[in-house]
């Protein structure tokens, strides 16, 4: 897991790069964008890998499809943090 958090701004670039490329995050919503904001917005709502996504166009697109999503209590050792 802790290499898994290591790794995770590099997909988040992808979405960012998706949105930009308006593969994804267009007016009309399909499977992929239901489906990635979903994962987004999980990782929004977790109180330490949240900050990973912040400011991230990801994360107005997370927020725009899944609007609410409970908080998730920190629990990861910071060392595991990028």
């Amino acid at each position: 897991m802790r290499s898994d958090l290591g790794e995770l701004p590099s997909p988040l670039d992808e979405v960012d790069r998706l949105l930009a490329d308006e593969v994804i995050g267009r007016d009309e919503l399909g499977a992929a964008d239901f489906q990635i904001a979903a994962t987004v917005r999980v990782l929004v709502a977790m109180g330490d890998v949240g900050r990973l996504v912040a400011g991230r166009p990801a994360e107005a697109f997370a927020r725009r499809v899944v609007p609410t999503y409970p908080d998730v209590p920190a629990v990861l050792p910071a060392a595991w943090l990028p």
